[in-house]
């Protein structure tokens, strides 16, 4: 999945405390969460310094995703990530 980070992403993600770097680490993770919110709408999660941090991305043209913003995850989310892998989010 491609994503272009926009500024305009940027800045709504680091009103929630999220950095590039940890955008970054969300984007390119091996152990991650994909789920699509709905037909234009994907978050991504995965563990980034031990907290789980979710992207989410609107599709755009061509296979291409923007990510619009960045948040720690809800319990929902921490909850899903445990039954997935079983470990992960202490608080959950």
């Amino acid at each position: 999945m491609r994503v272009v980070i926009s500024e305009e992403g940027l800045d709504a993600a680091a009103g929630q405390g999220v950095t590039r770097q940890q955008i970054r680490a969300v984007l390119a993770g091996r152990r991650r969460l994909v789920e699509d919110q709905d037909e234009e709408i994907r978050a991504v999660t995965a563990m980034v310094d031990g907290a789980l941090v979710t992207v989410w991305c609107v599709e755009r043209a061509d296979d291409e995703w923007e990510m619009t913003t960045a948040f720690e995850a809800g319990l929902a989310v921490q909850l899903r990530w445990n039954h997935t892998y079983g470990e992960g989010y202490p608080d959950a």
